[in-house]
């Protein structure tokens, strides 16, 4: 079976509070998935994670827009599709701004600058999906690369783009071919927010530890995404998803008994295992 090359788009990677991500494309790439990374921001300073050290190599970053690279790539889709570039530019400033409309304008047209760029940089590799976490400024960015390359793009959303930073949440979530929630309950607060179909995460674990042997491929009708394109009796729960369960009643999240629950949450796996 062919491999799906996959490019995921982040806002800063490594972020150490998000080492989650690295440790879903690692569990990803041990399935044979090819995955690259692009950053729209330069990495912060300070502790690195281990295995996301290793995950530097395959990793782009977006250049900033003093680099000539940035200028240069608007220049390149305007000539070659002007009338594209400019819809979905004015398609991103016209969705509506409830607060800071300055502030989050602004932030609109930096991110539209990079994404272009990532485009450009992407336009000639073998990518097939796009991958963004976080719906605002990484599934925006995912959604103008997509539209300029003609790929699909999906999103997993957490919480501060859900409660804290909801700019372009029902946007993003409408565009994108398929949207992950890490919870149920933000599962059903997104779907309200986008008026379209939100996965659990949960129901992927599920699916296919009952269903599949092994890791099943990408399928855009089926709804399987490379999120969590684990095998069978070795299902792992991000560690994410852990962290904001382990205050919670985590005797309700019901996995079967082969899912192997895995992160620093040790109190956590203990509770749920029970």
């Amino acid at each position: 079976m062919r491999s799906l090359n996959v490019t995921y788009i982040l806002l800063r990677f490594p972020f150490l509070t998000e080492t989650f991500v690295a440790e879903e494309i690692n569990a990803i790439e041990r399935q044979g998935i090819n995955v690259k990374i692009t950053s729209l921001l330069e990495p912060s300073r300070g502790t690195v994670q281990p295995l996301s050290r290793r995950l530097l190599a395959q990793t782009w970053y977006a250049p900033g827009f003093l680099e000539v690279l940035l200028w240069l790539a608007q220049v390149h889709f305007l000539f070659r599709a002007p009338v594209l570039y400019l819809s979905l530019l004015r398609q991103l400033l016209r969705e509506p701004c409830r607060r800071r409309p300055i502030s989050l304008f602004a932030k609109r047209i930096g991110i539209f600058l990079k994404a272009v760029a990532v485009a450009y940089h992407l336009h000639d590799s073998p990518t097939e999906l796009l991958h963004s976490h976080f719906a605002w400024l990484p599934g925006t960015a995912a959604w103008v690369v997509a539209r300029l390359l003609g790929l699909s793009f999906t999103v997993t959303v957490h919480a501060y783009d859900v409660y804290a930073s909801d700019d372009l949440l029902g946007f993003v979530c409408r565009e994108a071919d398929h949207v992950v929630a890490i919870s149920e309950y933000n599962r059903r607060y997104v779907t309200a927010a986008a008026q379209r179909k939100v996965e659990d995460i949960r129901s992927y674990i599920v699916e296919w530890n009952c269903k599949n042997s092994s890791a099943p491929r990408f399928n855009p009708t089926r709804g399987y995404v490379p999120v969590l394109t684990l095998r069978g009796p070795g299902l792992q729960v991000p560690r994410d998803f852990l962290e904001q369960r382990a205050g919670a009643n985590c005797t309700d999240l019901s996995f079967p008994e082969q899912v192997r629950l895995s992160g620093s949450c040790g109190t956590a796996v203990k509770r749920v295992g029970q």
